[in-house]
């Protein structure tokens, strides 16, 4: 369905960070206002960044369902050398039907990686992440995953 969303961000330069907030709020028609709202904020050390996030929003789908997703998480990036970098990750994200159904899901996301520059365009990033979903409080699904992925950064000017 159509949702109509008026949001308001604000980010803030820190001497050791960065501060970002939003607040604002959606409707879909027939049914109630939402409250949207989040907030993140970066401490920056010598070689490394601590980011902590939590947001709140409401979705809907082309059924008419609408549901409310609370997401928080944790990043810790630590330089190891100036070529590689160890990145270690944890999300959790609650998800609740609260227009056309009583569905409910948790997701807990886990991960540990190690980045590394193999060339100013090419990166290697290998490293292993855990997964839970737990759907009306019977799990779902759990995943380990041990990784290896190549990228590529290129730029587009036009």
């Amino acid at each position: 369905g159509v949702r109509n969303r008026l949001q308001l961000t604000r980010d803030l330069e820190l001497p050791s960070g960065e501060l970002g907030f939003s607040v604002g709020a959606s409707k879909a028609s027939g049914t109630d206002t939402q409250p949207n709202a989040g907030i993140r904020y970066q401490h920056n050390f010598k070689q490394a960044a601590l980011v902590a996030d939590l947001t709140r929003t409401v979705r809907s789908n082309t059924s008419g369902e609408e549901f409310r997703t609370v997401a928080g998480g944790v990043r810790y990036v630590h330089t190891l050398t100036p070529l590689a970098e160890l990145d270690l990750s944890y999300r959790l994200t609650d998800v609740e039907q609260i227009v056309g159904g009583t569905e409910e899901r948790e997701r807990t996301t886990a991960s540990i990686a190690v980045n590394y520059s193999l060339t100013e365009d090419w990166a290697l990033t290998a490293g292993y992440r855990h997964e839970e979903q737990v759907t009306n409080a019977v799990q779902t699904f759990e995943s380990n995953e041990v990784f290896a992925t190549f990228s590529r950064r290129f730029d587009l000017n036009f």
